[in-house]
């Protein structure tokens, strides 16, 4: 026999483990999905880094336009990356460790380095009390190195 005090408990012991689980189970969603973009921001990075090395690494254009809709030229508009501009995409030609500015004679020696960053790339949260008004993105930095090797036999400066 239950007592009188003692109507409701159940109800309330539901709704507080209701609460718990959809809490847990939104942020398992948005750190899932926060890993998934920037393992996609990480992969454009380095993708451009190689593509850069190996085609044209001075025209920095062509560069960010590859990372970002995965052609040089640009076409179609859609980004690989869902809200990726090249404004987020910083490549820096190759230039040799001790040594001044980018020149196309650096191409493929060693130690020539292209690097590709991406930064300022605003991720929403889907959490409702967590992406209050001060917070409703977070920042995702991606960079990628990608050094060249020089062929044998091949005369660098």
């Amino acid at each position: 026999m239950r007592r009188r005090n003692q109507k409701g408990s159940t109800l309330v012991e539901s709704s507080l483990v209701v609460v718990s689980f959809l809490a847990v189970m939104i942020g398992i969603v948005d750190v899932s999905q926060f890993l998934y973009t920037h393992h996609a921001l990480t992969h454009r990075a380095r993708e451009g880094a190689r593509w850069a090395a190996v085609q044209s690494p001075l025209n920095t254009d062509l560069v960010k336009n590859y990372i970002v809709y995965g052609n040089s030229s640009g076409t179609p508009n859609t980004p690989a990356v869902h809200n990726l501009t090249t404004a987020m995409v910083t490549v820096t030609p190759p230039t040799p460790q001790g040594t001044g500015t980018p020149q196309s004679s650096w191409i493929g020696c060693d130690g020539a380095m292209v690097q590709v960053q991406i930064t300022g790339y605003r991720y929403a949260l889907i959490s409702p009390y967590i992406a209050t008004s001060n917070m409703t993105a977070a920042t995702i930095k991606a960079s990628a190195p990608y050094e060249g090797q020089a062929a044998a036999g091949a005369r660098c400066p």
